[in-house]
């Protein structure tokens, strides 16, 4: 394949046009035919700083349908969405079930300091995987001494627990106030861990939402979440007209994942629903859960259960998807776009 330059220059036109082509693939014979197959045009005041949204008009106008069609999640809900907690050093104050027992034991104080969590990964559509683990949650200001065998567990990290002093030293959390034993972040609004919530991880192909309704998972960074039990909210979030506009806004990766990051994630719109839309997206989204929770329970068995949940789940899952339709007030065409969309 011959190589080909690129060549940006300033010009004075008050709007000028782009031609714009997603590579969607490297299985082509001339990447001239491709972008002459695959490309579209689009007004230079159609892009936005704010998001990572090139695509056709019809998709822009979609877009903005969409996002004037309600509140700002956070808006909606009253509440901040938050990151987990950046620990600085995970092989420290991340423990397994076994060691946390033993820490217990040791001393039943403990307990106080060791939490449930959950990391991006164990937060799937709808359910929750734990692996069962538990973190030590030092925040600042904690009196270790009253501590003891929880000290000792850390003092074997501790090289790698001490900020680092200068740019050059290679061992060593970065540099903060905060003492080596102690979390990497302050961590204010740690109480909220503890409270009912909604719960993603970072990166995902679609838009991905699970509820802690009842644990209290204290939750890893990169990880997010929203202090709310909204079971109308969950649903929305988890349907193909969010997953299509989050798809249009975050940072892609490699593979179709996008960054599900706060950022991207407070712009989604909840439109305010009628009593009756509502309570149907509650019924649906308390059939998801419950459907999902024996999935999990199944584990990794293929059985003929595991096939009739996959089909139930997805039947509801359309449910929904249909019944967001309704609440945004889609038209067939604009439906037919986020499907085309969709993962």
């Amino acid at each position: 394949m011959k190589l080909r330059s690129i060549i940006i220059k300033k010009i004075k036109k008050q709007n000028p046009k782009l031609k714009i082509c997603k590579i969607q693939t490297l299985d082509f014979g001339a990447l001239d035919v491709y972008i002459k197959n695959n490309s579209f045009t689009i007004d230079q005041s159609e892009l936005s700083e704010k998001e990572w949204n090139i695509q056709k008009k019809e998709g822009n106008d979609l877009i903005n349908k969409i996002r004037n069609a309600g509140l700002p999640v956070e808006e909606y809900v009253n509440a901040k969405i938050n990151y987990g907690i950046k620990t600085g050093f995970n092989e420290a104050f991340i423990l397994a079930e076994k060691k946390k027992t033993e820490l217990i034991n040791q001393d039943s104080n403990n307990a106080d300091l060791i939490k449930p969590v959950l990391s991006g990964a164990e937060s799937k559509r709808y359910s929750i995987r734990s692996k069962a683990n538990y973190i030590i949650f030092t925040r600042r200001g904690i009196d270790i001494l009253q501590y003891p065998s929880i000290l000792k567990h850390l003092e074997s990290f501790k090289t790698e627990l001490t900020p680092k002093t200068n740019k050059d030293q290679q061992i060593g959390r970065k540099p903060g106030k905060y003492k080596w034993y102690e979390i990497q972040d302050t961590v204010d609004y740690y109480k909220e861990f503890e409270k009912p919530k909604i719960v993603w991880g970072n990166l995902s192909t679609k838009a991905s939402f699970s509820l802690d309704e009842d644990i209290g998972y204290y939750i890893n960074a990169p990880a997010c979440i929203l202090p709310t039990d909204s079971k109308y909210v969950l649903g929305i979030l988890n349907s193909k007209v969010m997953s299509y506009f989050l798809r249009s806004i975050c940072a892609e990766r490699q593979g179709g994942f996008i960054e599900q990051k706060p950022v991207y994630v407070s712009q989604v719109p909840i439109k305010a629903p009628t009593k009756t839309q509502e309570t149907a997206i509650i019924s649906f989204v308390n059939k998801m859960l419950q459907l999902n929770a024996k999935l999990v329970a199944l584990g990794n068995k293929l059985t003929d259960e595991r096939a009739q949940l996959e089909k139930e789940i997805a039947e509801i899952d359309a449910k929904i998807d249909a019944a967001v339709y309704e609440i945004y007030e889609l038209t067939p065409e604009e439906r037919t776009i986020v499907e085309q969309n969709s993962s």
